[in-house]
C-alpha cells in the first residue's frame, strides 16, 4: 500500500492544478525516484524505487484523474501553489493498516522534489517511514 501511495502522492502533486494555481511543471515524460527509510523502532534497509509517467498539459491542469489511486485515503489538507504543494491525509486498507501521511513538494519547471512522512499503525506496532522524492522531466511523451 505504501509504495502505491508514494506514487499517487507524487502524481497528485504533479497534477493538482484544479485546486489552485497551475504548478510550475513542464509537460512531458517524468522520471520520479523515491528513497524510503524507516525511523524509530523498526530499522529497515533503505529502499529505492523509480517510475516514469507521461504528464500532459491536461493532466497538470485537471488533477482529479490521479486521485483514483488514493481512494482509501481522506485528505485533511491539500494546498497547491505554483512553486509547490503540501498535503495531509489519512489512509487505511482492508487489512487494517492505518497511516497518517504528510507530504511537502517543490516545483521547479523541469524538476520537482519532496518529502513524505508516514506514521503507520501496523500489526507489528507503530512505525514511521520517510520518503524523499526527486522528479525530473526526461523528454517528450511517447
Amino acid at each position: 500500500m505504501y509504495k502505491q501511495l508514494i506514487a499517487s502522492v507524487m502524481l497528485v502533486g504533479l497534477a493538482s492544478a484544479a485546486y489552485a494555481e497551475t504548478p510550475n511543471l513542464d509537460p512531458g515524460l517524468w522520471e520520479t525516484s523515491a528513497t524510503m527509510r524507516g525511523e524509530g523502532g523498526f530499522p529497515m534497509p533503505e529502499q529505492n524505487h523509480t517510475s516514469t509517467d507521461c504528464m500532459t498539459e491536461e493532466d497538470i491542469a485537471g488533477g482529479d484523474a490521479f486521485f483514483d489511486d488514493v481512494d482509501q485515503c481522506e485528505f485533511q489538507r491539500r494546498e497547491i501553489r505554483r512553486d509547490g504543494a503540501d498535503f495531509e491525509m489519512t489512509c487505511s486498507d482492508p487489512s487494517g493498516m492505518n497511516m497518517d501521511m504528510t507530504a511537502s513538494m517543490k516545483f521547479h519547471g523541469d524538476t520537482s522534489e519532496g518529502t513524505i512522512r508516514a506514521n503507520l499503525d501496523t500489526p507489528m506496532g507503530a512505525m514511521t517511514m520517510v520518503t524523499t522524492l526527486e522528479g525530473r522531466r526526461i523528454g517528450d511523451c511517447p
